[in-house]
């Protein structure tokens, strides 16, 4: 790792230097340098420098804003919001094959198709299919090599948002 990169990295992460702190300096805090939002944990502050995450086009109208319990993506805090209530609610739709619960009706339904093998979605290119619309869009970006996604911190880029949460362990190891 070179020099520059090591002091965005720290800078992005407002990791101390002192490598000699008192006990009572455990209870740092870490900075967003991107928006200055603060966090006691740096697993905090990983997943959200996620919420940062863009398509290379520096387009914003798809940001992609993850759920820090599950990592499911959404394009707007409002969906999330919306998302958020399903880890505190209810789950009335429940599978009678293998007992899982759901939210709601449609991922009931989405589920479903694991159980009969039904892959209603079919890539144009190779002929896979797919029991999700989602899973396709994603899978054509094998064919298309489209990385729309980037790494807050070095620019990498990545086809799916979820592949970034383990790259961001690179950049904070022995930290």
């Amino acid at each position: 790792l070179d020099r520059s990169k090591q002091n965005l990295m720290e800078r992005a992460m407002d990791v101390p230097r002192d490598p000699e702190r008192r006990p009572e300096e455990d209870t740092q805090t870490h900075s967003c340098a991107q928006c200055g939002a603060v966090f006691c944990e740096l697993s905090q502050l990983e997943a959200h420098m996620l919420s940062h995450t863009v398509p290379h086009s520096g387009d914003t109208s798809h940001r992609q804003i993850l759920c820090t319990v599950c990592w499911k993506s959404f394009t707007s805090t409002s969906y999330l919001k919306v998302h958020l209530c399903s880890h505190n609610k209810e789950k009335p739709f429940h599978c009678g094959v293998c007992g899982k619960s759901f939210s709601y009706s449609g991922r009931f339904r989405e589920h479903q198709r694991i159980h009969t093998g039904e892959r209603p979605y079919r890539c144009h290119v190779c002929a896979k299919r797919f029991n999700r619309s989602a899973h396709l869009k994603t899978h054509l970006r094998v064919h298309t090599g489209e990385k729309p996604y980037s790494c807050p911190v070095c620019g990498k880029g990545f086809s799916q948002s979820s592949h970034i949460k383990g790259h961001l362990r690179t950049h904070t190891r022995g930290r």
